[in-house]
């Protein structure tokens, strides 16, 4: 008896290793799925000006770290006794303008290098909805001012379309090696309404096929379609019925696993998982000569790791081993 629909995923023409640059940048599904590969010792870099919804702010956003485009104090205000900017999450906020400033430009500048070095770009788009500053430009992040100083706007595919054709082309000029893939979060944003919503995923859709059709190195991964089809029952998500659950985005990261690793990325997954679940076992006595004995055979597992694949860097875990 069949009791899901299997999404099938397109083929793709590369893999990615733990010796790959890989970025993630959009919406906070990109964090999910790009943290969890952290987790796994892969060489990410995950949404390093913060997290952004709509294809403008997300655009703009690496436009900025291709040019090195830095800030000034032009570019704060300030609310609530800290330094922030439309443009950035408030992660770079702060109580002093130029640590704000510092934090932002270190960002960008570390970014920059990244990018230029990096394999692959998965890039998430979560809503088409945007918000305005009545008196200014399109925002990343409201930074939660009153609503009535900005406009909402429902971006066409046609500005989409538009603004990253551009983009898509200034990417491959400053890093020709680079692939480029595309995936609509499965989030769906309440605040906008369940059938405006919908809307506004479907002009994402559209817009990332035109994208795909126009270019070589851009490719599409079915995330939305994974949990929507396959993953059909509210116990896959959490307690709000909108965000996925922790089993949901490690279902979704096995059938990124699936597309996307070789074998032998699969068995250095197990591996690692192997050796973050034995560190993760912390006896009430850590006092008990056996308990120092399974610290100092994971320890043998790292290092036999590390000698086996010499990119892999699992100092923080070797640190978490106290001397015998």
């Amino acid at each position: 008896m069949k009791l899901i629909t299997k999404i099938e995923v397109p083929k793709f023409d590369f893999s990615i290793s733990h010796n790959t640059l890989i970025g993630f940048t959009g919406s906070c599904f990109a964090e999910n799925i790009g943290n969890k590969l952290d987790n796994l010792k892969f060489k990410v870099q995950v949404n390093p000006l913060g997290i952004n919804y709509n294809p403008l702010s997300l655009g703009q956003s690496i436009k900025r770290i291709i040019n090195q485009n830095l800030i000034t104090e032009n570019d704060l205000f300030l609310a609530n006794d800290l330094w922030n900017s439309y443009d950035f999450h408030s992660k770079f906020s702060s109580k002093n303008k130029d640590e704000a400033i510092e934090k932002i430009n270190d960002a960008v500048l570390n970014s920059h290098q990244f990018l230029k070095s990096a394999d692959y770009l998965f890039i998430s788009f979560g809503t088409s909805y945007v918000y305005k500053l009545k008196s200014g430009n399109i925002v990343s992040n409201c930074h939660k001012q009153a609503d009535n100083n900005f406009e909402r706007i429902l971006l066409t595919t046609e500005e989409i379309v538009e603004f990253w054709l551009q983009l898509l082309k200034e990417i491959k000029e400053f890093n020709p090696k680079l692939k480029l893939v595309f995936t609509i979060s499965p989030i769906r944003h309440k605040r906008d309404g369940f059938i405006a919503n919908q809307l506004s995923k479907s002009i994402l859709f559209v817009a990332v096929n035109q994208l795909k059709s126009k270019f070589d190195n851009v490719y599409y991964f079915p995330s939305y379609e994974i949990m929507m089809d396959e993953l059909r029952d509210y116990r896959f998500y959490k307690e709000d019925m909108i965000h996925p659950s922790e089993l949901a985005v490690d279902y979704i990261l096995e059938r990124f696993g699936d597309t996307f690793f070789g074998d032998e990325t699969k068995e250095i997954n197990k591996k690692i998982s192997k050796i973050l679940a034995a560190l993760n076992h912390r006896p009430f006595n850590t006092d008990l000569s056996n308990y120092k004995e399974h610290l100092e055979n994971v320890l043998h597992d790292i290092e036999d790791l590390e000698r086996q694949y010499p990119y892999l860097k699992l100092n923080a875990e070797k640190k978490q081993i106290e001397p015998s």
